[in-house]
């Protein structure tokens, strides 16, 4: 259902690292998808998308550490954007009914840790 089908060199797909983001990509979707399907929109639901983003965003940054130098030069830029933003991430919102935008963030992990942690305390405390 959610696979990192990315149009890439089989070498590529063999590299360890490559295995470890397409599985670590697969098994978050699917553990979303899962919640989605069992509670709906809900505050819970919210939250998962919430961290379902951040996690990306973390997943974005090895790919393009890690996978993107080993690609052909004229295959690098915004590698990420156009093969995984833009078609794969979409078949969620699809399969979701919208329900978890996709709100991409290019501040650095520390950043966005501190983020998370920000919102989440504030969902906990408008409770």
């Amino acid at each position: 259902m959610f696979k990192f089908n990315v149009p890439i060199s089989s070498k590529i797909k063999k590299n360890k690292k490559f295995i470890e983001i397409s599985n670590r990509f697969r098994y978050a979707l699917i553990e979303y998808y899962t919640t989605f399907r069992k509670y709906g929109h809900t505050t819970n639901t919210h939250r998962k998308c919430r961290g379902l983003n951040y996690f990306l965003d973390d997943l974005r940054d090895e790919f393009n550490e890690h996978i993107v130098p080993l690609l052909p030069l004229k295959k690098r830029k915004n590698y990420w954007d156009r093969e995984v933003e833009d078609k794969l991430l979409n078949n969620l919102q699809e399969k979701t009914q919208g329900s978890c935008a996709r709100n991409p963030t290019y501040y650095n992990k520390e950043i966005r840790i501190l983020r998370k942690e920000i919102e989440d305390y504030c969902d906990e405390k408008a409770e």
